[in-house]
């Protein structure tokens, strides 16, 4: 009887933690890249085409926008003026079929696409599987690796113009390009013609690069995701075929922070909290999306509410940082609500709280609750509640110098008296902002 109770309120519990993960549309395709422009997300997809999504509406609904049947990889906005904008895809052309255009572009005044690669070398190319770039300066940046030789093309002023030319060809591949500080420091990371991942770097958007090596890592491996710290542009984060690395010293150390089954085909750094970095994995079979509020020293799995493939893009939302979009191979698109919570001091620092599971859980007498917090002169409330919404106990917490703090929970309400078998909820509480979690306790 036990075991049966034990597992019923399992389910309870796990279907409120996976609640921070829904499905949001698209589903049954494979969404290779994402953007956000003006309050829309653009998802493209393998074979599906482009498709549009309003986010300040909760009743919107996806638009097709065009594209249908190519092989979609990347995509970038790029600004022309206040009510005008375009967005590129970066296309795998499909020879059999007579295309051979390597960027589409999107005209928000006519809603119409165009071939929009003038400039690019076209003999037998690969494929725009990295675009990057700085909206604010008008910059994108695409590579287009060929058979003679690899190109990183900068968009600008209205056409492509070419910024680094691997010729003869050491380069294979450009999976990946991330651009910081107004399109100056550019990253741009993949495989050589023998095998092996690597990294180049620039600080003048793309005048001179200097050439980072992987050390042993880069043996046999490829570049699949890349993102900047954009405070500080010397870390970077590198996801390869088997492992994510890190450097703060603008790539002449580099240490391995997470290991997985499958390429890390994604990486984001929250811009208003740097700590915060999200990778997803495209294992096949497995939904693979980790979270770090440490800055890559421990991570955290999020669990979807259903079963799902692997992870080919997220996107961070800047203006809503804790929605998190993840495109899925095959699942469509996912919403991912972050317990980070971001806190303005009053010299407008972002700062943040962060919520951990509760430990042992489920639990018999006693569970002690963490959570990070950065300094600040708020106090914190850990307030417990019965699965009915009444409040059964709270704790108080009025030290403030940040970092890991927790609580202790004895399964006791406020009056002392033991509370019964069931699911509760904590809920942490710092000025205006909060962030709950699930407990079980079993006696």
């Amino acid at each position: 009887m036990k075991k049966i109770i034990l597992t019923f309120l399992l389910i309870l519990f796990s279907f409120q933690l996976r609640a921070q993960l829904e499905p949001f549309g698209l589903e049954g395709k494979s969404v290779t890249a994402l953007t956000i422009y003006q309050r829309s997300l653009f998802a493209v997809t393998d074979g599906e085409g482009v498709y549009r999504r309003d986010l300040d509406k909760a009743s919107s609904s996806w638009k097709f926008l065009g594209l249908d049947g190519l092989r979609l990889r990347s995509v970038f906005p790029y600004r022309l003026d206040s009510t005008r904008f375009l967005i590129f895809v970066g296309v795998v052309p499909t020879y059999s079929g007579g295309d051979s255009v390597l960027v589409y572009r999107w005209d928000s005044k006519d809603e119409v696409w165009a071939p929009s690669d003038s400039g690019m070398f076209r003999r037998y190319p690969l494929g725009i599987y990295g675009m990057h770039g700085a909206i604010n300066k008008q910059i994108v940046y695409a590579g287009a690796p060929v058979r003679d030789h690899t190109g990183l093309y900068k968009y600008e002023n209205g056409y492509w113009s070419t910024v680094f030319d691997a010729a003869p060809p050491l380069i294979l591949l450009i999976n990946a390009i991330h651009a910081e500080r107004d399109g100056e420091v550019v990253w741009i990371g993949g495989v050589l013609k023998h095998q092996a991942a690597f990294v180049l770097f620039s600080t003048n958007g793309g005048a001179t690069w200097q050439y980072r090596s992987l050390g042993l890592s880069a043996i046999g491996n490829s570049v699949r995701s890349i993102a900047v710290d954009p405070d500080t542009s010397s870390k970077v984060y590198v996801g390869l075929r088997d492992s994510l690395l890190f450097t703060r010293d603008d790539g002449m150390n580099w240490q391995t922070i997470l290991r997985g089954d499958g390429p890390f085909r994604a990486v984001v750094v929250n811009r208003t909290n740097p700590k915060h970095v999200l990778t997803g994995l495209d294992s096949a079979d497995v939904f693979q999306l980790l979270e770090s509020i440490d800055g890559g020293k421990s991570w955290q799995k999020i669990v979807p509410s259903t079963l799902t493939k692997g992870i080919l893009a997220l996107l961070m939302d800047q203006w809503e940082e804790k929605h998190v979009y993840v495109g899925t191979r095959g699942n469509g698109v996912f919403q991912y609500r972050s317990l980070i919570s971001r806190i303005e001091t009053p010299e407008s620092r972002p700062e943040y709280i962060h919520l951990s599971q509760n430990y042992p859980n489920p639990f018999n007498a006693i569970t002690t609750i963490t959570y990070h917090v950065s300094p600040g002169r708020e106090v914190a409330y850990l307030t417990v509640f019965d699965a009915l919404g009444r409040k059964i106990n709270q704790f108080k917490n009025d030290e403030f110098t940040g970092g890991l703090q927790r609580f202790i929970w004895d399964g006791r309400d406020y009056e002392g008296r033991q509370v019964p078998s069931g699911v509760y909820f904590y809920r942490l509480q710092i000025g205006v902002h909060a962030a709950t979690r699930g407990a079980v306790l079993l006696r």
